[in-house]
């Protein structure tokens, strides 16, 4: 609710697509708000949760800068991802670089195409090679390799409305693989050919993943 007065939101399960006064592109995850400040001086976007994906334009001199509460990340001229974690601020970098400064100091560290940093207050962590098909919710998939089935749940349950839980036993099993954002029927009963695992639907709002 405390994020109805940003200037953009979306809601669970929906993705955004602006273009900014500027021609930048910024595309919206589920469960995520933006505010827009552009000035004279700089074009600015405060992340205020979830994650985007942004494509800037080229042409104006401006910086532009994604903000949040851990720091700032200005672009230098590239396509790259922020999304909000607990605790800390992910950047991603797609294409070209962006330059990420964390709150607390004034020195940039420059993070190259390829590569992914954890922003925090107090400084950045080192930066390491982001995975393949980051960006992929951005076509309807959600990527992942060697992933906690846990994590992969919870991460599927930002795009449904329904609850999704995972029996503690096989909470740590790995996954890797492909799973489709917009039927969350259809990713849990994509688990049951490479795990030891069922999924159960109990009703409309409710899915677990239990053990076979």
């Amino acid at each position: 609710v405390r994020y109805l007065l940003a200037d953009a939101y979306s809601a669970t399960g929906e993705q955004r697509e602006l273009t900014l006064p500027d021609a930048t592109h910024v595309r919206l995850n589920s469960r995520s708000a933006i505010d827009v400040r552009f000035d004279g001086e700089r074009r600015q976007v405060v992340l205020l949760a979830g994650e985007i994906l942004v494509e800037t334009a080229h042409g104006d001199p401006r910086p532009f800068v994604v903000s949040s509460a851990d720091g700032d990340m200005r672009a230098l001229g590239t396509r790259f991802l922020v999304r909000r974690e607990e605790p800390g601020t992910r950047l991603t970098v797609l294409q070209s670089a962006v330059a990420a400064r964390a709150e607390t100091l004034s020195e940039e560290r420059v993070i190259k195409e390829g590569q992914q940093v954890l922003i925090l207050p107090q400084g950045l962590q080192a930066s390491e090679a982001a995975p393949a098909l980051a960006g992929a919710w951005a076509q309807g998939m959600l990527v992942v390799e060697n992933a906690r089935l846990a994590d992969l749940v919870a991460e599927l349950g930002r795009y449904s409305p329904a609850l999704l839980q995972v029996d503690p036993s096989i909470a740590d099993l790995r996954v890797t693989g492909s799973f489709p954002l917009k039927d969350t029927r259809l990713a849990l009963q994509a688990l049951e050919p490479s795990l030891p695992v069922r999924s159960v639907r109990h009703n409309a709002w409710w899915f677990e993943v239990v053990p076979r």
